[in-house]
C-alpha cells in the first residue's frame, strides 16, 4: 500500500485568519519556527496562504504588487534563522489579506507522497495544504517528506 499525505501529514496546523496584522503573524511565525501558515477563514476554510517570504518580498522587493510564485525563487529565500531582516513598524497597518497568496496549491489526505513531491518540486513550494472538502485537515512540508525517507517509510 503506498504511503499517503495522510499518513506523513502534520494534522495540528497553526493557521490565522485574513485580519490578523502583519507584525502578529511575523511575531507568530517566528515564535514557532515555522515559514508560513495557511489562512482560513472563520468557518475554517482556506482562502489563502501566507509565508514569510510574502512578508519579506512585500517589504522589500514588490512594495504592494501582489507575489507571484516565480518571485519566490528569484528575489530572495527566507530560512527562519534569517528573520532580524523582517522589521515591521508598529504603525504598519498591512493584513494578511494584504500579502497572502490566493492561488494556493493542495492535496487530498489519500494522495501519494510521490505525487506529493512530484507537486511540490514542479512548484517549486515548500509545503502542501492537506484539505479534506474545503476544511484544513493537515499540512505536508518537505521535511515532512525528507522524515519519511530517512524513517524508510518510502523505500
Amino acid at each position: 500500500m503506498a504511503v499517503t499525505a495522510a499518513d506523513i501529514m502534520q494534522r495540528e496546523v497553526i493557521s490565522v485568519q485574513e485580519e490578523l496584522s502583519i507584525a502578529d503573524l511575523v511575531e507568530l511565525l517566528y515564535d514557532h519556527r515555522i515559514s508560513g501558515v495557511p489562512v482560513v477563514d472563520a468557518g475554517g476554510a482556506l482562502v489563502g496562504v501566507i509565508s514569510a517570504t510574502d512578508v519579506l518580498l512585500g517589504d522589500m522587493v514588490l512594495g504592494q504588487a501582489p507575489v507571484t510564485e516565480t518571485d519566490y525563487h528569484t528575489h530572495v529565500d527566507i530560512h527562519p534563522d534569517n528573520w532580524e531582516v523582517m522589521r515591521i513598524e508598529p504603525e504598519d497597518d498591512r493584513r494578511v489579506r494584504d500579502l497572502m497568496s490566493t492561488g494556493v496549491i493542495t492535496a487530498r489526505p489519500d494522495t501519494p507522497v510521490d505525487e506529493l513531491a512530484g507537486i511540490m518540486y514542479t512548484n517549486r513550494i515548500h509545503r502542501l495544504i492537506v484539505l479534506e472538502g474545503e476544511l484544513l485537515a493537515g499540512i505536508v512540508t518537505t521535511i515532512d517528506i525528507l522524515r519519511a525517507v530517512m524513517e524508510k517509510r518510502l523505500c
